[in-house]
């Protein structure tokens, strides 16, 4: 079976799964573990309630999010063969900084 098969394999199999399951039940263990990751990153020692450690993940992954998008669309406009970014996890606006570095080196 070559790539294009093996593909269209995997999308009808995706596709008859959504069909017959909600997609948010199917994909919820996927993006509980998903959070977790943000919130062992934001608070590795725990000392956070669980209020507060699920909000700032909440905000970690969207600053991700935010992140792979910028990277997304300068690779997209042609203006950047690689685009490479340390994340920094130290503050908001190290990851700003950081993310204004790389709209910079593309121009």
């Amino acid at each position: 079976m070559n790539q294009a098969q093996r593909t269209l394999r995997a999308r009808l199999a995706a596709l008859t799964l959504h069909a017959t399951h909600d997609s948010r039940e199917v994909t919820a263990p996927a993006r509980r573990a998903f959070l977790a990751k943000f919130e062992a990153e934001v608070d590795p020692f725990g000392k956070l309630s669980p209020e507060v450690r699920t909000r700032v993940a909440t905000q970690r992954m969207r600053s991700h999010m935010k992140l792979l998008a910028a990277r997304s669309a300068l690779a997209r406009s042609g203006r950047a063969k690689t685009v490479t970014v340390e994340i920094p996890s130290e503050s908001p606006s190290a990851v700003v900084a950081a993310v204004e570095s790389v709209a910079g080196d593309a121009q």
